[in-house]
């Protein structure tokens, strides 16, 4: 007859226990494709943000309409209540930037680390509205997000030079 004492039927449940917890923050996390971070959804597959219950936009740059979803966060409705907007903006190696003539209110809270290909960000050094499109591998800094656009990032790479943006809400 074997005898199990009480430290060794507790250290079973404690690891039967363990193990649970592990495999149900496994499947929850790692096995997820999307992770919900309040109205944005950010696919990890292919690491666009889509945004849920969003502003539209047009951003009309040249003779090109660049589509864009602004999220609902306070910078971006602090952007939507200056629409039509129109901002002297340059195309770079993997964004298009100008300065703001009025920087966006902001706070702590509002700060994400890096970029996603496709946001529309606003950076806090220098008071940059940004396009970007390319280089989230490589991203840098903080940023506050406002949205993305609502089309392949690509499209931005045949912009060139520098030119004024009008930003305005989609009809």
């Amino acid at each position: 007859m074997v005898t199990v004492s009480n430290k060794q039927i507790l250290l079973v449940l404690f690891s039967v226990l363990l193990v649970a917890i592990f495999a149900e923050n496994y499947s929850s996390t790692e096995l997820s494709n999307e992770e919900q971070i309040g109205e944005e959804v950010m696919n990890k597959e292919n690491s666009i943000r889509e945004i849920k219950n969003g502003t539209r936009i047009n951003m009309h740059i040249n003779n090109k309409t660049i589509p864009g979803i602004l999220n609902d966060g306070k910078p971006a409705k602090e952007l939507i209540d200056r629409l039509p907007y129109t901002i002297h903006a340059s195309k770079y190696d993997f964004d298009i930037c100008g300065v703001m003539d009025k920087p966006l209110s902001f706070n702590d809270e509002d700060l994400v680390p890096g970029w996603k290909n496709g946001d529309i960000d606003f950076t806090t050094q220098g008071n940059y509205f940004t396009i970007l499109y390319d280089n989230e591998e490589n991203c840098y800094g903080e940023f506050v997000n406002l949205g993305v656009i609502d089309c392949d990032p690509s499209i931005i790479a045949e912009i060139n030079g520098s030119f004024d943006i009008l930003i305005e809400l989609a009809d």
